[in-house]
This record gives C-alpha cells, sequence and structure tokens, in this order.
C-alpha cells in the first residue's frame, strides 16, 4: 500500500509544479479583479455546486499532468537502467570472450610448444652418432662339461663415447632350421628374436651397461665334440638345453643385432658355425 500513495503524492506534486506559473496569473487576475470588486462577487455568488466542480477540475487537471510526469521520469529511469544492464552485459560477454581467446591462445602456445619440444627430442636422438663398439669372440671351458666349449660376444665401448645399455638379440638364421632335429618330447625349432644371456646371468636380464672404456660379455652358446666324434652345438638358437649335431659340410649363419636405445643405430653382426677338421669352428663376421 505504501508504494501507491508514494506515486499519487509523488504525481500530485509533479502536477503542482506545471501549475505553479498558471496559479500565479491566476493570483495577479484575482488581485486586480479583486480591487474592482468583481472578484469577491463573482466567488460569493456562484453556487457551492459549481465551486466543488471546478475545484475538483482543478485537482484532476493537476493529478493528470502530475500522473504523465511521473510515468515519463519512471520510464526514463527504467530506460537508464536497462541500457546499464545492457551496456554491463555487453561488457561481462566481451569479457568473456576476451578470457576464451586468452585461454585459446595459452592452448594453442602449449600445443606448439610440445610439437616443438617432441621435434627436437626426436631430432636429437635421430642427430645421435652411430655406436662405435668393439665387437669380438672369446672362449672359455665349461667347469664339469669335459669337452664343451662355450662362446662368448665381447662388446667394447670406446672412451669417448656415453653409457649405452646393451642388448643383444637373435634376429635371423640360415638355413631356417638346421638338417638334424632332436627326437621327441624336444620338437626344439630355432628361436628367432631371442635374446641373449649376459655372461653370469640368463636371459631374463639381457641388458648390460656399458661405460666409456668398458668391456662386457655375452653367452652366445656351446659346442663340444662328443666321443663318436660328432660336432653338436646348443644354446645358440633356443634357451633350452638342446644339442643339435653339426654335419660335415653343413654352416650355419646367425644373424645378431645389438641394441642400445639409439634410434636407427642398432649394430648388426653375423656368426658363423661351421666344422673346423676336430672342432666346431665359430667365426665373427660384421655386417
Amino acid at each position: 500500500m505504501g508504494e501507491p500513495i508514494r506515486f499519487w503524492l509523488r504525481a500530485l506534486a509533479a502536477g503542482l509544479n506545471p501549475l505553479d506559473a498558471l496559479a500565479r496569473w491566476i493570483a495577479v487576475a484575482g488581485f486586480l479583479l479583486g480591487i474592482a470588486g468583481i472578484t469577491v462577487k463573482l466567488v460569493f455568488h456562484l453556487p457551492w455546486l459549481v465551486v466543488v466542480v471546478i475545484l475538483m477540475g482543478i485537482l484532476l487537471a493537476v493529478i493528470t499532468v502530475g500522473s504523465y510526469h511521473e510515468h515519463k521520469r519512471l520510464e526514463t529511469e527504467q530506460e537508464v537502467a536497462f541500457a546499464e544492464r545492457l551496456a554491463e552485459q555487453q561488457t561481462q560477454h566481451q569479457a568473456a570472450l576476451d578470457a576464451q581467446q586468452q585461454a585459446s591462445e595459452k592452448d594453442r602456445a602449449a600445443a606448439l610448444n610440445a610439437q616443438r619440444e617432441d621435434y627436437e627430442k626426436k631430432l636429437t636422438e635421430t642427430t645421435k652418432p652411430v655406436p662405435q663398439f668393439g665387437l669380438s669372440l672369446d672362449v672359455g671351458r665349461e667347469p664339469g662339461y669335459g669337452g664343451v666349449t662355450a662362446h662368448y660376444l665381447r662388446v667394447s665401448n670406446p672412451i669417448g663415447q656415453p653409457e649405452y645399455r646393451v642388448n643383444v638379440y637373435l634376429e635371423m638364421m640360415d638355413p631356417r632350421e638346421p638338417r638334424y632335429t632332436p627326437p621327441p618330447p624336444y620338437d626344439a625349432k630355432p628361436q628367432l628374436g631371442l635374446p641373449v644371456p649376459p655372461k653370469g646371468s640368463d636371459r631374463t636380464a639381457p641388458s648390460i651397461l656399458i661405460g666409456p672404456g668398458q668391456e662386457k660379455s655375452w653367452l652366445l652358446g656351446y659346442t663340444s665334440i662328443g666321443d663318436d666324434k660328432k660336432m653338436h652345438v646348443s644354446r645358440f638358437f633356443s634357451d633350452r638345453d638342446i644339442s643339435w649335431e653339426l654335419y660335415s659340410g653343413e654352416s650355419w649363419r646367425l644373424s645378431y643385432r645389438i641394441a642400445c636405445g639409439v634410434p636407427a643405430s642398432e649394430v648388426p653382426f653375423v656368426v658363423v658355425i661351421e666344422p673346423g677338421g676336430s672342432e666346431v669352428t665359430v667365426r665373427l663376421v660384421k655386417d
């Protein structure tokens, strides 16, 4: 109830303001006519009903004019408030767009930096020098096995090169299978891709760290001459204790690779196993 009353009071006040000048003119005219004795006679001789109608008309005119001005004022305030809200919304929207654009630019910059770092990393890896390892074969006798000879690959890392973690793998065999196949239940075939065990270790831990100026060895396999003068080979291409017979005139070519974690820089080499008169000959051929 308070707001409508305040509205009509404001409307009444607003309607009186425009009539101020008119009231002054009426007062001046009434003063002049009163001097002439006309006003008093006119007012006191009018019927009271006419006087009430005149006063009500004046009041209605005042309220109508005041309502019009109050309505215009409220309308103007609403338009100003709407314009301010619209400007604030536009400012917030622009700020959100700017923040989104900045975030997008940061994401693009981060993605470009990641691509650049990945490219530089790959470039660094591919431009690393190919390791230059020294390769040689060594032999040893297995205690308790009589005429069994162990054949080792020795890998040396020259001074001046970094430290490498080295693995040795059997890649290919020519021929694909030896002529002699162990009888059942072995059913053993050459295992290509087989990791070569380090000396004194097994195939579950095939890698060794080789520092500058160091040398490490891997066990390639065993050869032996039986009492029947037959030549036997084991462990070169199988992780089982199975012996293959090497026939006279037969030659096996085993292809290996040395992997050291440097892309496109694996070191291949070949081991040839062949009869050598009274013993099995194992020799190294660099690919």
